[in-house]
């Protein structure tokens, strides 16, 4: 069983991160499977955070976004919902004979229209945390409410 607050993701980067964490489950008329979204900016030019409330629809599409990364496809999440979504562009680079694949990963917050961003590397391990935090989450909820 995983504790709420639970840490989903991190996208970092040499100048900062973007975190995403469920800080609870909320009671909701259609029933259980929904979720308090915190989005934490720490980078160099913008400091805060922003919830938005997901349900397992959103973890579904959460899922397939991460996915698309992990293939090198550019991806986005949430775009043009409530609330906050993001949008992460795959730009293959070359330095001193190494090739790797950067991410651009911005939060945009729809509805006051703030964005940050973070260039992380597909070659590092948070990608695979991220998927494997998802799953780890998804399985307890599913054997907790069925």
């Amino acid at each position: 069983m995983v504790e709420i607050p639970y840490d989903l993701a991190r996208f970092p980067s040499d100048a900062g991160s973007i975190s995403l964490k469920i800080t609870r489950e909320v009671s909701h008329a259609h029933g259980a499977g929904h979720f308090e979204l915190l989005v934490l900016v720490d980078t160099e030019f913008v400091k805060g955070s922003g919830t938005c409330y997901i349900d397992r629809r959103d973890l579904a599409e959460y899922s397939s976004f991460l996915e698309a990364l992990d293939r090198g496809v550019s991806a986005s999440w949430r775009q043009g919902k409530q609330g906050i979504g993001l949008l992460a562009e795959i730009v293959a680079g070359e330095a001193l004979g190494y090739s790797y694949d950067e991410i651009r990963v911005v939060a945009v917050d729809e509805g006051t229209g703030v964005t940050a961003g973070v260039v992380a590397y597909r070659e590092e391990p948070w990608l695979a945390e991220a998927k494997n935090a998802l799953e780890i989450f998804v399985e307890t909820r599913r054997s907790v409410h069925g």
